[in-house]
């Protein structure tokens, strides 16, 4: 079984939409390039992997993005899209005020706009401690964290331990 997920980040302009489509499928539905890899045994699962579509997630993190969020969509073939919090905040030139009118209202509107296309629409919050303040009851799914910041609390947990073992 082959699994793909294509997130397109900063996606703000149907016209970026429909150049990226023809690399999201193998061919013949797209130009896709097919590769060799232990998930589909080195090319033995080739003919399953060529009927595959991926998950393509778009990521709309600009004023622009949410002002032509309904052309994106009505593009298609996004599976779901999502926001980033802090990207979005600072296209307004605000970057980190989650609470400011103007960017609740971009959160409403792409909320709204995404319901009414009936995609999925999530929120990617950076820190876990946001979790509480952030979250929104209007959207499908949340993306928590970044893989850096996963690795790095677990780092400093170990040499917590570590240095608790060399007193």
């Amino acid at each position: 079984m082959v699994v793909d997920i294509i997130t397109l980040p900063i996606l703000s302009d149907r016209i970026e939409l429909i150049s990226l489509k023809k690399y999201f499928n193998y061919p013949p539905k797209g130009c896709r390039g097919i590769r060799f890899l232990r998930l589909n045994k080195y090319g033995a699962d080739l003919v399953e992997q060529l009927k595959f579509e991926p998950i393509v997630i778009g990521q709309i993190e600009s004023i622009e993005g949410i002002n032509r969020l309904d052309l994106i969509l009505n593009e298609g073939p996004l599976s779901d899209v999502m926001f980033g919090s802090y990207d979005l905040s600072g296209s307004f030139n605000f970057c980190g005020r989650f609470v400011s009118p103007i960017f609740q209202n971009a959160v409403r509107l792409f909320s709204e706009t995404a319901r009414m296309h009936n995609i999925p629409a999530g929120q990617h919050i950076v820190k876990n401690q946001q979790l509480e303040h952030e979250v929104d009851d209007n959207f499908d799914f949340v993306a928590l964290g970044l893989d850096t910041d996963f690795v790095s609390q677990v780092a400093r947990r170990i040499d917590e331990v570590l240095l608790g073992l060399a007193k």
